[in-house]
């Protein structure tokens, strides 16, 4: 990408972030809807980009607890932000940015836990020209046969809806990590949509009387009972851990709700890596490296250094002050091979948005973001999309 290319990414992006802190300032005195500051309440804002896409009749993605856990004014400013797509299209806005990332979470960590990936999308949203299937080789990385892992963890979650609304393992154990402040507003809009909810086991115990919906022995975790939930649990059990996540002590904390790093895990960290230090990514990846038995895999998105030196460079007197992207500190070399393998990971699949287009045969006019060009994303561009396995998982006693 040449440095036309990166200088309309990186304003692409400012755009974005603009309209964010224009949402943000209004919201100040309402402490972020409850929440605790701007990178807390990002969570909500993600939650209403999924909710836009759902919203369509030929969705990229579904997400139908995603609306009500964004809240009206996250999901007002989304639609605002959103693109609209062409007349006769079939579509009232373009794919933006994080349906497309959604999706390939989705897929990544089907691939991951041994499970089909989906090779179809809504046919409305292929280019003429594409192949009637999605070219699944270039987009997920192939694991080896009998790859089952049944743990998965979720650094750094935010208002993620996975559990609930994707098909899973159904003796999957899911875990999340996340602030103390978005791990309870997230518990509480479960409770308000009639979700199954595991509750910790203290609280369970405690309680006198039980709570609306009722808990019951599920023999995995408490669950809501099944005939009381409009959205069942879609995996074996699911556990909320507060933490910090630049603090070494989450992974005592991760253990203490049951995890076992004796078990394969795929570990997931959609829209974490850029708010922490780089010294506090390392050593996030070396302690992931050193909980994974053989078997496990990192599935991870980071923006590139191209894009931190360009916003350092530019520095916060430009109008974005307050904004998400002034917190973003990390940024993945564009060929990330040597970073990771200092943290004790292999890369397996690197990408980005241009080459996920390309694989899904979208049609680039219903696209929000660039689909053609020189060189990749990655390449100087925005994001990078990583898929990595431990160079040599330690044996566990």
């Amino acid at each position: 990408m040449g440095a036309k290319g990166l200088s309309a990414a990186v304003a692409a992006v400012a755009a974005l972030a603009l309209s964010f802190k224009v949402l943000l300032g209004g919201l100040s005195k309402k402490a972020y809807d409850g929440l605790n500051g701007v990178i807390s309440f990002s969570s909500k804002l993600i939650a209403a980009t999924r909710a836009v896409e759902a919203a369509e009749e030929h969705a990229l993605v579904f997400d139908p607890l995603a609306a009500r856990m964004a809240g009206q004014e996250a999901l007002a400013s989304s639609r605002r932000r959103a693109q609209a797509a062409p007349e006769g299209s079939e579509r009232k806005y373009k794919v933006g940015k994080m349906a497309i990332r959604t999706r390939w979470f989705d897929d990544q960590i089907e691939a991951a836990l041994g499970m089909p990936v989906s090779a179809t999308i809504p046919g409305v949203l292929r280019a003429a020209s594409a192949p009637s299937r999605v070219d699944l080789p270039s987009y997920v990385w192939s694991h080896p046969d009998g790859h089952e892992p049944r743990q998965l963890v979720m650094l750094g979650t935010g208002m993620d809806s996975r559990p609930w609304r994707m098909k899973l393992p159904a003796d999957l154990a899911w875990f999340e990590l996340d602030q103390g402040d978005v791990v309870g507003a997230k518990r509480a809009l479960l409770h308000q949509l009639a979700a199954e909810v595991p509750e910790p086991e203290e609280r369970v115990e405690a309680q006198e009387e039980p709570m609306s919906p009722k808990f019951v022995d599920s023999g995995l975790a408490r669950h809501t009972s099944i005939d009381e939930v409009q959205f069942p649990l879609r995996c074996g059990s699911w556990a909320a851990v507060a933490c910090d996540l630049s603090d070494p002590a989450w992974s005592e904390a991760l253990v203490g709700a049951g995890f076992d790093p004796r078990k394969p895990t795929v570990w997931v960290a959609e829209g974490l890596l850029m708010y922490l230090e780089e010294s506090k990514v390392q050593g996030m990846l070396r302690k992931v490296a050193e909980l994974s038995e053989e078997g496990s895999v990192f599935i991870g998105l980071s923006v590139t250094l191209a894009v931190i030196d360009r916003l350092r460079a530019r520095g916060k007197g430009s109008g974005v002050a307050s904004s998400l992207m002034d917190q973003w500190v990390f940024g993945c070399p564009e060929d990330p091979t040597q970073f990771l393998a200092a943290c004790g990971w292999q890369l397996q699949l690197a990408t980005d948005r241009l080459r996920q287009a390309a694989a899904l045969g979208l049609d680039p006019e219903l696209c929000a973001f660039p689909t053609k060009g020189g060189a990749s994303e990655a390449e100087g561009g925005t994001s990078l999309f990583m898929v990595a396995t431990p160079t040599a998982a330690p044996k566990k006693d």
